[in-house]
């Protein structure tokens, strides 16, 4: 029987010495900050991915983008390709999907989890994921369970510190909700990155970066790295 061939819709992909990154288009949120939500799509098939990454000089893979996940059964079947290859796999991911997120458990080292602030912050999160509360809400459910079942696993929590979403308030409410599931946090000044497009006026690396640093200094109480990145800055804070 021939081999099931599985379209991938890719942004990118690019490797260097040692590790590859993938990013993945489409993402189930419409948030308007994001830029990968008009890039170009690339349409690949698997067994051209896997060739892609199947050079023994590389080592780690990371499977980002936009959402990789949307694209549950062509990235089950890489994860698992990969796996048996001997690659160290990082997967990114909005955490909508904690059933195939279960699914990876034993086969990805470590996770990268985007969340957008207070995770009980419904209304704000609506906002900027462009969709209705009670799309958000369910939204922010399933994010919920996703840290429930990576608990115990290495996952980083990214963070855009957008305001006036992400202040003093919502950093300490946030650090309370990811105690016990997160390793490290990762803290992005807003609009200081490619990533990120003019969001409800902010066309500037906003807030600043003093801003962005105390918030790091508040999430130490709940986890033991935060990795602080803004506008000419890339620091390391440590409890």
């Amino acid at each position: 029987m021939d081999r099931i061939i599985f379209d991938m819709r890719l942004i990118t992909m690019y490797k260097k010495v040692g590790e590859a990154k993938l990013e993945f288009f489409g993402c189930p949120l419409a948030c308007k900050f994001c830029s990968h939500r008009m890039q170009e799509r690339r349409d690949m098939s698997l067994d051209q991915v896997v060739s892609y990454l199947s050079e023994y000089e590389v080592k780690r893979v990371f499977l980002g983008g936009a959402e990789p996940v949307l694209q549950k059964r062509e990235l089950g079947e890489l994860i698992r390709t990969l796996k048996k290859r001997g690659k160290e796999i990082t997967l990114k991911t909005t955490g909508f999907d904690p059933t195939f997120l279960k699914e990876t458990l034993g086969l990805v080292q470590s996770y990268i989890v985007e969340v957008k602030g207070d995770l009980d912050d419904v209304a704000g999160t609506s906002r900027l994921v462009n969709m209705p509360e009670d799309s958000a809400r369910a939204y922010l459910s399933n994010l919920r369970q996703s840290l429930e079942v990576l608990k115990g696993q290495k996952v980083r929590i990214l963070l855009r510190v957008i305001p006036p979403y992400v202040n003093k308030d919502s950093i300490e409410r946030l650090g309370q909700q990811i105690q016990g599931y997160a390793s490290e946090v990762h803290l992005v000044q807003f609009m200081s990155s490619t990533s990120d497009t003019p969001f409800e006026g902010i066309t500037e690396p906003s807030p600043p970066l003093e801003q962005v640093i105390e918030m790091g200094d508040a999430l130490l109480k709940y986890v033991p790295v935060v990795r602080v990145q803004g506008d000419g800055m890339d620091s390391v804070l440590r409890a």
